[in-house]
């Protein structure tokens, strides 16, 4: 095709690509991993492109996206992409312009492949997984170390934790800290790894390379490692590994979807495509109000499919969710009604005391935790009494004598929910005939020491 036939061709292409037939009827503006961009709303609804946030939708959007269309296409990129055209080998056509890699820059990274992208890009890439892997690894410590209660329902001596720093400190084995260490290192590194294949492969791959670590995950533990017990194997978890399997083949990406993406990443032809990466003026978008979302304009009927998932998702599976997301909100609810429905209702009392005797055990055994403990004695030490709540008498007082000059009294302290609270007690007793005498004492200890 000669070039005066090439430039013909460009024009009238040029022309037509903003025309308003090029565009859905209405758009939304979405964000995903911190970048904004113009789909279809029915694409934003049904997260077509991943974990999306729909920032914005409404008609008016599309006047926008024409503009931007015609201001890139006709003004900024016109001389580019007439090149680009021009270049093109003999027996090419047009449309095999790579447009994707004629406009991938800073500001339109969005549709960019890696090997595309800046070296800052990729060197700030590293530091942010580091510190992923660091806070998760942070949560991950926290939870343990709070949830540590939750294994061991009786109480820990101090001397068990005790014996354990010892061993990990290789006071009797001096090969423990390197192996310690060695494990640690394999966890960073299994960690690092996952982090960068899900920010750099699709979500199909991600699965599959999951669904793969957990056998040879299992199989490794199975071993006779240094200092672990040889962990069994067992054959449910062979069925739910299958089971993960079998439903990531059954519900993954089609090869077609799998093609399709793949084609808009690499915009060849389309121009109407270009639409994903216009960066968005969003102080004009909110002087015209188009940060509202139009909720009013989404059916019932379209609401619900929503929340019920994606299409073919098995009806068991839906139930579950709704079964667990049911026991939260009931959870919500027993907690908030008020005193007088409570006094129409036994079952449903019945029900609430249930609920706060299990909330309490939890936040009991969850005390005693090691965080929990290191928390509420700096709180002691710190503040001096400064957050002790007002101190309540004690119930169930009952004094019983025993032989001729002895009394035991017992009582149940009057606990109150503030971790930081601390009571001392006083006793007061005499002999006939004579004064008082007082005692202070700490729960737990004889009265027949001190009197």
């Amino acid at each position: 095709m000669p070039d005066a036939e090439k430039k013909t061709v460009f024009q009238r292409g040029l022309t037509t690509a903003c025309e308003e037939a090029q565009f859905p009827q209405q758009l939304a503006v979405v964000e995903k991993e911190g970048k904004q961009f113009y789909v279809d709303f029915q694409e934003a609804l049904g997260s077509a492109h991943g974990r999306v946030n729909v920032k914005a939708m409404s008609p008016e959007i599309k006047a926008d996206v024409i503009n931007g269309c015609r201001h890139l296409l006709q003004k900024e990129w016109k001389d580019s992409l007439l090149q680009k055209v021009l270049s093109t080998p003999k027996g090419g056509r047009a449309s095999d312009v790579d447009f994707g890699k004629l406009i991938c820059g800073p500001k339109m990274s969005a549709v960019c492949d890696e090997e595309e992208e800046s070296d800052g890009d990729r060197e700030e890439d590293e530091p942010q997984i580091l510190l992923v892997s660091a806070v998760g690894a942070a949560v991950q410590l926290l939870v343990q170390l709070v949830a540590f209660p939750l294994a061991f329902p009786g109480h820990v001596h101090p001397d068990v934790l005790r014996e354990g720093l010892n061993e990990l400190m290789g006071r009797k084995l001096s090969s423990v800290p390197w192996i310690a260490f060695t494990y640690w290192v394999c966890n960073i590194i299994f960690s690092v790894s996952a982090l960068r294949l899900v920010r750099r492969a699709s979500a199909s791959t991600v699965v599959l390379a999951n669904v793969a670590a957990l056998p040879l995950s299992a199989l490794v533990f199975c071993c006779p490692l240094p200092l672990l017990k040889p962990q069994q194997f067992r054959w449910t978890f062979a069925m739910s590994l299958l089971l993960v399997a079998g439903g990531n083949l059954l519900y993954g990406p089609d090869p077609s979807g799998v093609e399709q993406e793949e084609e808009e990443v690499q915009l060849r032809g389309s121009a109407a495509h270009v639409l994903c990466m216009f960066p968005l003026d969003l102080a004009r978008a909110a002087t015209r109000g188009e940060q509202r979302v139009a909720m009013a304009e989404l059916s019932f009927l379209r609401i619900l499919k929503f929340m019920l998932g994606p299409p073919g998702v098995p009806i068991f599976l839906v139930l579950m969710f709704d079964a667990i997301l049911a026991m939260i909100v009931l959870t919500v609810v027993l907690l908030i009604l008020p005193k007088r429905v409570l006094s129409k209702s036994k079952l449903v009392r019945t029900a609430r005391n249930k609920l706060l005797r299990f909330l309490s055990r939890m936040v009991e055994l969850s005390m005693q935790g090691p965080v929990a403990l290191l928390v509420v004695w700096l709180g002691r030490k710190v503040f001096r009494g400064r957050l002790d709540s007002v101190p309540k008498p004690p119930h169930g007082v009952s004094p019983k004598a025993e032989g001729t000059y002895d009394v035991s009294v017992q009582f149940s302290p009057t606990r109150v929910w503030n971790p930081f609270h601390q009571e001392t007690y006083v006793v007061a007793f005499r002999k006939e005939g004579v004064n008082w005498l007082e005692r202070p004492f700490k729960p737990g200890e004889n009265l027949e020491d001190m009197s």
